[in-house]
């Protein structure tokens, strides 16, 4: 039986003190909050996040590593999807520990209930941008992306060499890939429908996906878009997320207005650690709990 309540999931891998003020905002009743936080983080007191929660319940999912890029960003999200499925919520949101609500609860909960049954996720329909970048991410296997992250390194040098390699042979997983490939934005508010096609769906990941670069952001869109419930999407995955400035964009305590005016729920992304980033994030805690 479908739950009433929302299931928020939350990768998070640093800037702690924001994590804290985004649970805090998040502890409502509706709520539970399922939480990863990156196995490279070594000093971590679950103890002091949860003393936090006063109203919704808490989970922490088992830690792993997660590298940028790599299988491991699939892999954590399906251990939260996992998590959390078994309770059959009526909507899950991904999102990171360093994003944040610009809507309060009463907000978001209204907005669910009045387009209930929509997913909510944003995705490319330019089919030569798709192939495009499926060509460049998962065609050939990325065996050491997981180590190589961001850096541009000799294993990096290596993993381009090995990718080469793989042209010449003739190797592309996509050659008989069962399903048109999208890509878009990793982060989604989803049905609880839709999520039991994304778990249904993890044997065509672990073949198509893993051992990439940057497939979380094809894995879940592919899913979604080729599912029989494509008719219950919406193109737009309600976050506010500034590329013009930035990779994406933290945003700044003088875009305080834009982000309070803004008609999207949530925002990334936040840190604590920029000039008046402290004051940002309690200055947007305090409207969104008033409210």
């Amino acid at each position: 039986m479908e739950s009433k309540k929302h299931a928020y999931l939350i990768m998070a891998h640093t800037d702690f003190y924001l994590l804290q003020q985004l649970l805090e905002v998040l502890d409502d009743k509706r709520n539970d909050i399922y939480v990863h936080i990156d196995k490279k983080v070594i000093e971590f007191d679950s103890n002091a996040l949860t003393s936090i929660i006063r109203n919704a319940n808490i989970f922490f999912v088992e830690r792993i590593n997660v590298s940028w890029g790599g299988d491991t960003q699939i892999k954590c999200e399906y251990n939260l999807l996992k998590a959390a499925y078994p309770k059959h919520y009526k909507y899950y949101h991904l999102i990171s520990g360093i994003d944040f609500p610009i809507k309060s609860q009463n907000y978001i909960h209204d907005f669910f209930e009045k387009n209930d049954g929509t997913n909510y996720i944003d995705v490319s329909l330019s089919e030569e941008d798709n192939m495009q970048f499926a060509n460049q991410r998962i065609a050939q296997y990325h065996f050491l992306q997981n180590i190589t992250g961001r850096k541009d390194s000799r294993i990096h040098k290596l993993e381009l060499k090995f990718i080469d390699l793989q042209k010449k042979l003739g190797i592309n997983r996509l050659k008989n890939c069962p399903k048109r490939i999208y890509k878009g934005a990793n982060w989604f508010s989803l049905t609880d429908a839709m999520v039991q096609e994304v778990l249904q769906e993890e044997k065509f990941v672990k073949k198509y996906c893993y051992y990439s670069e940057c497939a979380d952001e094809i894995f879940l869109t592919t899913i979604v878009m080729n599912s029989g419930n494509k008719n219950v999407i919406t193109n737009n995955c309600l976050r506010l997320i500034d590329w013009e400035r930035g990779t994406p964009y933290t945003f700044q305590l003088n875009d305080y207005d834009t982000l309070m005016e803004s008609d999207m729920l949530f925002a990334r992304k936040f840190s604590s650690e920029t000039d008046g980033g402290k004051k940002l994030i309690k200055s947007m805690k305090d409207k969104i709990i008033s409210n």
